[in-house]
């Protein structure tokens, strides 16, 4: 008895670049919160869906850039972050992704 190997061959991908494009142009569904507080290194921020332990980028829109930050905590319906580099430029127009 003999099987036809054709049958397992995996199907050709010649239009595999094209499926990769689509899906690098796919828009980005992110959560966001916005920076309410900052107390000496101690940022308090609306939850975009985070949990203790977590780690979130904290993004001045003036700067362009981020700090990555953790966080520690919750306080009513905001987190509390501790940002692990240089929190300076951290103020209330930072969005917390």
């Amino acid at each position: 008895m003999s099987l036809d190997s054709s049958a397992f061959e995996l199907p050709v991908y010649s239009n595999l670049e094209t499926y990769i494009s689509c899906i690098e142009n796919l828009p980005v569904l992110r959560k966001e919160g916005r920076i309410m507080q900052v107390i000496g290194h101690m940022v308090e921020a609306t939850n975009p869906g985070c949990s203790v332990g977590g780690m979130c980028k904290i993004f001045n829109p003036a700067t362009n850039k981020s700090v990555t930050a953790e966080v520690v905590g919750f306080r009513k319906d905001r987190m509390l972050v501790m940002p692990l580099h240089n929190a300076h430029g951290i103020g209330p127009k930072c969005r917390v992704v």
